[in-house]
Parts: structure tokens; sequence; C-alpha cells
């Protein structure tokens, strides 16, 4: 999940509006909308998100951080691709017919 959708679902769960997230952090609103909506920049810089998750409530915090912490853990453990690196599959790929 998206750290956008995170945190439009936890404005939702926790009943918080966007104005009063950006009053609380010094944000402006237009760029905290821009960002959610995906209507301007694709990324946030780190300490931008880190104001508005601590404008959040106690609960909300917790539970944005447990969130990106269970994705992290979840990408840790996601068994590797398999690829076929042998040299006979190699070879097979380059082979050429002679005719």
């Amino acid at each position: 999940m998206e750290i956008r959708q995170i945190i439009l679902n936890l404005l939702k769960k926790y009943k918080l509006t966007e104005t009063e997230v950006c009053r609380r952090c010094g944000m402006n609103p237009s760029q905290l909308s821009r960002y959610l909506n995906q209507t301007g920049k694709k990324d946030i810089q780190v300490n931008t998100l880190l104001k508005i998750i601590e404008s959040f409530p106690i609960d909300a915090q917790s539970e944005f951080w447990w969130i990106m912490n269970a994705q992290s853990i979840k990408k840790a453990t996601r068994p590797a691709p398999k690829h076929n690196n042998s040299l006979k599959a190699v070879e097979k790929e380059t082979a050429y017919s002679v005719e």
C-alpha cells in the first residue's frame, strides 16, 4: 500500500480533515491535497511526511508506523525470484544453428 493511501485511510478512520492536519503541522492545505490526490508531486519529502504523521493523534501515529513496519517485513521476507543462470540455459539462448 502506498504511503498516500495509508494517510488517506487514517484520515478517514480517525475523522481528521486535511485542513486540521495542515493547521497542526504548519503545512499549506493545497500542498497536502495535491499530494494525496496525486495531482502534484508523486513523492513527498521525509521531513514533510514526518510533520504530517506527527500531527496525527498518537493512536493514528502508532498505526501508521505499525503498517509501515509490517510492509517492510513483508518485503524483506518475500522469496527471491528464481533465475535460471545455468550455463546450459545461457548456451541454449545463444546457440546458433549452422546449416
